[in-house]
């Protein structure tokens, strides 16, 4: 079987992970799911080492968009369905199967509010379904 052809391009993974990162950011804020999410994790704001947090956090998303452009171009060799329709069901896939379910497996001893989990994975849905349509489209 020939084997498939991975397309790494740089400027997507690049605003890939810059979306992911708004996303967060826009995501946790006061204004969107910020008190929900510190609730749920028992947590007050704290503006310590933010700058550190927000580096490590756009890290992640530079690793997170660097996958998802190697199963985007997986998908897209294997399955036919690339573009918009690959990008959201690639997304959606990593997203059920790497984060919603992980996240549960955690959740269920955690004891914490069902919102909190949803938070959580809830930015990783939007995140990843984000960075699916960047990659899918700029292959």
């Amino acid at each position: 079987m020939e084997r498939p052809e991975v397309i790494i391009n740089g400027w997507a993974i690049l605003v890939s992970a810059l979306v992911y990162f708004i996303i967060g950011a826009v995501w946790f804020s006061e204004k969107a799911f910020g008190r929900t999410w510190a609730e749920g994790a028992g947590i007050e704001s704290s503006k310590k080492g933010l700058m550190k947090k927000f580096g490590l956090n756009f890290l992640g998303a530079l690793v997170v968009a660097f996958v998802m452009s190697h199963f985007i171009s997986y998908t897209s060799y294997f399955m036919g369905v690339g573009g918009i329709v690959g990008g959201i069901q690639t997304a959606f896939w990593a997203w059920l199967g790497f984060s919603g379910a992980t996240y549960l497996m955690n959740f269920v001893f955690e004891d914490k509010p069902f919102k909190f989990y949803l938070v959580n994975t809830g930015y990783h849905l939007a995140g990843l379904i984000a960075s699916g349509i960047i990659l899918g489209i700029w292959r």
